[in-house]
């Protein structure tokens, strides 16, 4: 992910990080016009980052990404539509992180993170953020070592839907596996049709019709 937008709905506006080339631009769109947005701080340019809506303190969260010297982070970020804030890790942080994903759980109030490239590992951590802080957790089963997989938050499951991502073991490299994360808890979904395998999609869950909407590669 070179670029990443979220959607903030108390301001009813699209919010853009990033760009091609390890850009640090922040975009916002009114629905007519796209503005550039100059913050007094912000994140430094970085692909490969995570980026959400957190609903609890009402603002745009990222994480993670590499620079363009390749240089990998684990720093956590906001924007409140004014400016980007910082926040260090206390006492915990996911590890250095990119190719991660991120989704907020209406349902438990939390932001879950899975997945990436830990270099020089894959990452198969799974981490919430309370608004507050953030902590790991243990699932017995898990969607195992993916990059660039999509998760987005689906009511009627009440829990965070994770589907494909590259994977070395995968036919092809790249998966089609469908998981739910609910009650801390990873488990694999089996529905009679699913996508084919996907690597760098994006999924957004559609609350007028409840039903997930998946598109990309």
């Amino acid at each position: 992910t070179v670029q990443s937008i979220v959607y903030d709905p108390d301001r009813s506006v699209i919010v853009l990080f990033s760009g091609e080339g390890g850009l640090d631009d922040t975009w916002e769109f009114d629905g007519v016009h796209w503005h550039e947005i100059n913050p007094p701080h912000k994140p430094s340019g970085r692909s490969g980052f995570a980026a959400t809506w957190d609903a609890g303190p009402r603002r745009m969260m990222l994480f993670g990404g590499a620079g363009m010297a390749g240089n990998v982070n684990d720093e956590t970020w906001f924007y409140d539509g004014t400016d980007w804030t910082y926040v260090a890790a206390d006492p915990y942080s996911p590890p250095d992180l990119y190719g991660h994903a991120m989704a907020y759980n209406t349902q438990e109030q939390t932001t879950v993170l899975y997945g990436g490239v830990e270099s020089p590992y894959m990452s198969t951590e799974t981490c919430l953020w309370d608004g507050q802080k953030w902590a790991g957790v243990d699932s017995p089963a898990n969607p195992g070592e993916i990059m660039s997989h999509c998760m987005a938050y689906m009511e009627s499951l009440d829990g965070v839907v994770l589907h494909g991502g590259w994977q070395r073991d995968a036919p092809g490299g790249m998966n089609d596996k469908l998981w739910l994360f609910r009650d801390q808890t990873w488990n694999e979904l089996n529905p009679p049709v699913i996508p084919g395998p996907k690597a760098g999609a994006e999924m957004v869950y559609d609350s007028i019709r409840e039903r997930l909407v998946l598109f990309g590669l």
